[in-house]
């Protein structure tokens, strides 16, 4: 704005009347951490990079589907009506669930979401220290609030223990998220839940007031993927007389199906060892190049060691080097040390190549065997270890019925996901101020464990740590529900619903974002009276929509700011401008008890 005028002329001076505005943030953006069938976008490697989806397919355009599964089916014929009957002898145990989860999360409304790929299925079983990485990335990204990772639930219990503890942590220390925790459906008993679940969480207000743990895992109807990179079933089943006797095949050859079955499947479990095996060294070895390169580059012009391991840091990051490399005292050491590692990488995935050609071999042998000895039985009208792509060229009505059983075994899933897509749903629909409770899951057929009132007495209430664990139970006509919306800090008056941790990091998040614009301006009346009706405003519009307590905006919330008020004269000179909120945040109605007694007939 001009505040001389020389030059004769007409002027035009815009006064801004209206205060500035809060924007609310999200509420509900989720990041997934785990292992997926891959990580690209054409050549960009996406392996430990937060990316944004909104969509199923989304993801699987980016990181694909999952693992083709195997299932064991016992199918008996009834030889005077010729019925089968046919049943589950065992359900796959899945090595990575990231994919059926985001299938549940989207079900269950979910929206925008990041995924962090800590590694493909090529790098064998998950594993803790690839999760707390993932985990770390998430930091990076600002729009994240909340922190989940289904696949952590395959870990052993301490390990568990230590993603749960760095996630609450991250939440802690960032005040914008707050983490879903899964409780294992192997722990049978409250007891259980305290020995390996709370004993492995911390146990301080301040951490455990920033996340939720909820029980059991649930059978979905999600159906497992089971054909493989060919689309051929990978299926087997066996075939069974009502009194366990084999059809038409002679015990020699019955016996030579089963062992060609026992063989291949040894087989494969060896072949996806060493194609592990082979990822891992093809990785190091790919580091180990890069290192050399790096080293070699920077020796040409420096001889400071200091300088060259942190080029090296710099270009494949410190977790990614030898101790023999950060240790080297000196250019010549450390030249020879990159040397030295660089020969052990060549040599490991010399031998890892040789043993995967060897593995891979084996395989194709056994399946070969496999065939030979499956169209032995098949010929005699017998199914015993039999692949289910044959015994639809067979028996197309009976392979029909064998798949219709094994995709009506739905998928067990620990609950985060699907909570997830909850805290999404509930958000949008009315709020985040909402408990996410009383709230049916979708695409579930029920909870692997039944909880009783009895059991979530103490799930609810822990009386010792407060940690309380929200429980999923059924109801006759309602569905599955998520029945309990307390935080790890149930005992805590404060922090103890979901719905109120999340409504303050929502609150607390929207005001900091929108009072940056104030950062440097002059600490004086005008801005405080600017900032408190930009943020009473933000508030009482809380206030209508129900989110704070009140029949009044002054009794829902308060906003303080000023000299003698929030500051004093020293926190001026020094630069702070101190803002005090207060909410009465909408508590949910956790008990309802309702009462009732005689009245005496007065007519």
């Amino acid at each position: 704005m001009a505040t001389s005028y020389k030059t004769p002329g007409v002027y035009v001076e815009e006064i801004p009347k209206f205060p500035p505005s809060v924007a609310p943030v999200e509420t509900a953006i989720p990041a997934f951490v785990g292992y997926t069938q891959r990580a690209a976008e054409g050549k960009t490697d996406l392996t430990l990079k937060p990316v944004r989806i909104t969509s199923l397919l989304e993801y699987e355009v980016l990181f694909g589907t999952t693992n083709a599964e195997r299932f064991e089916v016992d199918v008996d014929r009834n030889p005077s009506t010729g019925g089968f009957q046919v049943d589950i002898v065992k359900k796959p145990t899945p090595a990575f669930i990231l994919y059926y989860a985001l299938q549940a999360f989207y079900a269950n409304g979910g929206g925008p979401c990041y995924i962090i790929s800590v590694g493909s299925f090529l790098d064998g079983q998950a594993d803790i220290n690839s999760i707390l990485r993932g985990l770390a990335q998430a930091k990076t990204v600002d729009e994240v609030t909340l922190l989940v990772s289904p696949e952590a639930a395959l870990l052993s219990d301490t390990q568990y223990g230590q993603w749960a503890t760095a996630a609450l942590q991250q939440c802690k220390q960032l005040q914008d998220r707050f983490t879903i925790l899964d409780v294992s459906d192997k722990y049978k008993s409250n007891a259980d839940v305290t020995a390996f679940f709370r004993n492995r969480i911390p146990s301080t207000v301040g951490e455990v007031k920033y996340g939720a743990a909820y029980y059991p895992f649930v059978e979905t109807i999600f159906s497992y993927f089971l054909t493989d990179a060919s689309q051929n079933n990978i299926s087997f089943v066996r075939l069974y007389t009502e009194n366990g006797r084999a059809l038409s095949s002679s015990a020699a050859e019955v016996a030579a199906s089963a062992t060609a079955y026992t063989t291949l499947l040894a087989a494969e479990t060896t072949y996806g060892t060493r194609q592990a095996e082979l990822s891992v060294a093809n990785k190091a070895k790919a580091v180990a190049d890069q290192i050399n390169v790096v080293a070699d580059k920077l020796a040409a012009v420096t001889t400071d060691v200091d300088a060259i391991k942190q080029g090296i840091y710099q270009a494949v990051g410190a977790d990614n080097v030898d101790n023999t490399i950060k240790n080297a005292a000196d250019a010549t050491a450390l030249a020879g040390a990159v040397d030295a590692w660089l020969t052990n990488k060549t040599t490991e995935l010399t031998a890892a190549t040789t043993a995967f050609a060897t593995a891979e071999t084996a395989l194709n042998t056994a399946r070969g065997t496999m065939s030979t000895d499956s169209n032995a039985v098949l010929a005699k009208g017998d199914y015993s270890y039999t692949q289910l792509t044959k015994v639809k060229a067979k028996n197309n009505a009976l392979y029909n019925l064998i798949l219709d059983k094994i995709q009506a075994s739905g998928v067990v899933l620990p609950p985060s996901s699907l909570i997830a897509g909850v805290y999404a749903s509930v958000d949008n629909s009315r709020g985040v101020w909402k408990a996410p409770a009383n709230v049916s899951l979708a695409s579930v057929l029920q909870p692997t464990v039944l909880v009783s009132n009895d059991f979530q007495d103490a799930l609810n209430v822990d009386t010792l740590a407060g940690k309380s664990v929200n429980a999923i139970r059924p109801f006759a006509g309602k569905g599955t529900l998520v029945w309990g919306a307390r935080t790890l800090a149930g005992n805590d008056n404060e922090w103890r619903y979901v719905s109120v941790r999340r409504l303050f990091i929502f609150v607390e998040e929207s005001i900091k974002k929108a009072t940056e614009q104030f950062v440097f301006e002059p600490n004086d009346a005008n801005t405080w009276v600017r900032a408190q009706a930009m943020i009473e405003n933000f508030l009482g519009t809380l206030w209508r929509q129900g989110a704070l307590q009140g029949i009044k905006p002054e009794h829902a919330f308060y906003v303080a700011v000023g000299l003698g008020k929030t500051m004093t004269a020293l926190d001026i000179l020094e630069g702070r401008l101190i803002i005090e909120i207060g909410m009465a945040a909408v508590r949910p109605a956790e008990f309802i008890i309702l009462k009732f007694s005689h009245k005496m007939a007065e007519s």
